[in-house]
């Protein structure tokens, strides 16, 4: 028996499921591919306003610029702070194309993070929440 039996299982018109199986497999890939729009859509979002409005305030510096080319430019901000611990959290973020070309490495910002999950952090600056 090869392995290419297992790899893909399309019933033949004999199979007395074969419509509850092909239509299994056609709903698991809808909402694979469903997962991907609501976590941008609405997990992303939701996270950061989780950050911003129950978030730790310090301060941290621009560590690197950088644009992902494709069908459109993807912008993000490298960062760097210290954790209340000590604990120092290098990561990055996206950003619009205009706070890209505003941010000079080296630039002093402030960083919102949870102190539970160091590495889900914001930079106030660039982000586009309005923070208060």
């Amino acid at each position: 028996m090869g392995m290419s039996r297992w790899v893909l299982f399309i019933p033949d018109k004999s199979h007395p499921y074969r419509q509850t199986i092909m239509f299994a497999g056609a709903a698991i890939f809808w909402n694979g591919l469903m997962s991907i729009f609501l976590y941008a859509a609405w997990y992303a979002p939701l996270r950061d306003m989780w950050i911003a409005k129950y978030g730790t305030a310090t301060e941290g510096t621009i560590r690197s610029k950088r644009v992902r080319k494709g069908k459109s430019d993807s912008y993000y901000v490298g960062y760097e702070f210290k954790t209340s611990t000590g604990e120092t959290i290098n990561s990055e973020q996206s950003t619009t194309r205009l706070l890209h070309d505003s941010a000079v490495e080296g630039q002093p910002v402030t960083v919102l993070y949870l102190p539970s999950k160091p590495k889900r952090s914001l930079v106030v600056e660039f982000c586009s929440l309005k923070v208060e």
